[in-house]
């Protein structure tokens, strides 16, 4: 219980606070989120998965440079993701899946 009051915290601070959410989304071309989010993980649609990415700087410009690249999430070595993900870059089509996750750190393509 204790865990979903966290996790439930964080996500209603991430979608309520304007800093965190900006726009409303790819349909009218504007930032959605601000640059990068933090704590949030993008839990689906992944394009790819990339080991080694030592920032969310990163892994943000592979997003860019890849064309099916629209989001993305970083695993920082704070994450609460197992070890072996830490430092993994996941490039992502969509944004669904938007959930809390801890030292995960998330972005839209151009945000590097």
């Amino acid at each position: 219980l204790a865990l979903y009051l966290l996790a439930t915290f964080f996500l209603s601070s991430a979608l309520s606070d304007s800093s965190q959410i900006i726009g409303s989304g790819i349909d009218d071309q504007k930032p959605r989120f601000r640059c990068p989010i933090e704590n949030v993980n993008f839990r689906t649609y992944d394009i790819d998965n990339l080991g080694n990415v030592m920032s969310w700087q990163d892994c943000g410009a592979i997003c860019s440079l890849t064309s099916e690249c629209q989001f993305w999430t970083w695993d920082s070595p704070d994450a609460t993701t197992p070890e072996t993900s830490h430092n993994k870059c996941w490039l992502k089509s969509s944004d669904q899946g938007l959930s809390v996750d801890v030292g995960q750190i998330s972005g839209e393509r151009g945000c590097q």
